[in-house]
């Protein structure tokens, strides 16, 4: 019946958005997406979410609403703020002690690190980094205009100890993220140390940008007090939720790059000039918890100092909506770039 659909030049998109919500269903009892028509016609599906917005909207919000209805109904505080808001701050969740600790875990990471060399550089100049790649852990250094190095641990069992015993073994963090994504269990996927510093050449601060439109999730730990020119953090809230007015730059990186949104993540500096940005300026300690489709824009350290910090990300977790979506972002690009 699906492929009948299919073949027909006046495709009656109510017929086949009928059809694919039935499969969703299937889905989430299941949990055997490779046993559905997201498995055997993955290809077209993608090529009709890519092709009809109407139909790609109707399908997100179906599954954001059947994987709620199967949530808990207990929702704490924490969780209802950040269902309303996208964002929550947590001041002082980590003791100095355990603050000096991860400290010393970066400067240890950081400290290895060389300067690039002329060909790096280019390297760096050519990519946005300069990347480096082993089992245990991956290295990205902007170039001198860029003002940002990371060292990225995954999987967990690459993690350092300092990682693993302050945030796999205490699992305050993972609850919270858990009960947000209306989960039973998560664990961060991924955990970096950045180091953000002057670049050689002023930039513009507000590159404003999502992370991600998956259901995806990052905290961000605070290592070092912020100034208001050395690397704050700038957000807009209750931005997660997805409104009428920017639906069609949504879907334009959905329909280029799929869940990812690696490209055309990022908006025109008016895009937040109607809006009421928040400067975080934040303290050794505290954590930032935030949805990976807020907006927020990453500042630059201009007064001599720098911004160290960690995050943990919280990705591909198998809520219904990313079990589909990322099954079929294996079929992607249908001559859109």
């Amino acid at each position: 019946m699906f492929n009948d659909l299919l073949k027909r030049p006046d495709k009656n998109l109510e017929e086949i958005e009928t059809l694919l919500k039935k499969e969703i269903l299937k889905v989430q009892e299941s949990h055997n997406v490779k046993e559905s028509l997201f498995g055997s016609n993955g290809a077209d599906i993608k090529f009709l979410l890519q092709s009809y917005p109407s139909l790609f909207w109707s399908l997100w919000k179906f599954m954001d609403k059947k994987h709620l209805e199967k949530a808990p109904c207990s929702i704490d505080p924490i969780t209802k703020a950040l269902d309303k808001d996208g964002i929550y701050i947590i001041e002082n969740f980590l003791t100095s002690q355990e603050v000096q600790t991860l400290v010393k875990l970066w400067n240890h990471e950081f400290d290895a690190l060389p300067p690039l060399t002329p060909e790096q550089e280019q390297k760096a100049l050519r990519n946005r980094f300069y990347f480096e790649t082993s089992a245990e852990k991956n290295i990205a250094i902007g170039s001198t205009y860029d003002g940002r190095k990371r060292v990225i641990f995954s999987p967990k069992k690459h993690m350092p100890s300092e990682i693993q015993n302050q945030f796999y073994k205490d699992t305050r963090i993972n609850e919270i993220v858990a009960r947000y994504l209306r989960l039973d269990h998560v664990e961060p996927s991924a955990a970096i140390v950045e180091h953000f510093f002057a670049p050689d050449y002023y930039r513009n601060n507000d590159l404003w940008h999502i992370d991600n439109l998956s259901d995806q999730f990052k905290v961000m730990v605070i290592l070092e007090d912020m100034k208001e020119n050395d690397g704050p953090f700038k957000f807009i809230r209750r931005t997660h939720k997805i409104k009428k007015r920017y639906q069609d730059r949504y879907y334009k990186m959905y329909a280029i790059n799929g869940m990812t949104t690696q490209e055309h993540n990022h908006f025109e500096d008016s895009f937040a000039k109607v809006k009421k940005a928040e400067l975080g300026v934040l303290k050794a300690g505290d954590i930032v918890l935030f949805d990976t489709k807020i907006h927020h824009s990453f500042n630059y350290a201009y007064d001599g100092g720098s911004r160290k910090d960690m995050v943990l990300y919280f990705d591909h977790q198998p809520t219904l909506k990313n079990t589909i979506l990322f099954h079929i972002d294996q079929y992607l690009n249908f001559g859109l770039r």
